[in-house]
């Protein structure tokens, strides 16, 4: 039996704003993230951008398999 979510460690998420620039840091998950995960990370206060890009960061041969992506303004 194969645990996918055993293999998603060391994930970034980074925020950009117009200019596409990745500068912002939202959160890492260091993991493993187990069995059926479900990760909420939680941007520091007044991050403000436009793209999210989430990039795993352990290995160039990483695949990273993403089912749902949730994005919350506030």
């Amino acid at each position: 039996m194969l645990f996918t979510g055993e293999r998603l460690r060391d994930l970034s998420v980074v925020v950009a704003g117009n200019d596409k620039k990745y500068d912002q840091t939202c959160g890492h998950f260091k993991g493993p993230a187990g069995d059926a995960p479900v990760i909420h990370l939680k941007c520091p206060k007044n991050t403000c951008g436009r793209y999210v890009k989430l990039q795993v960061a352990t290995s160039p041969k990483t695949y990273l398999h993403v089912c749902e992506v949730e994005v919350y303004g506030y």
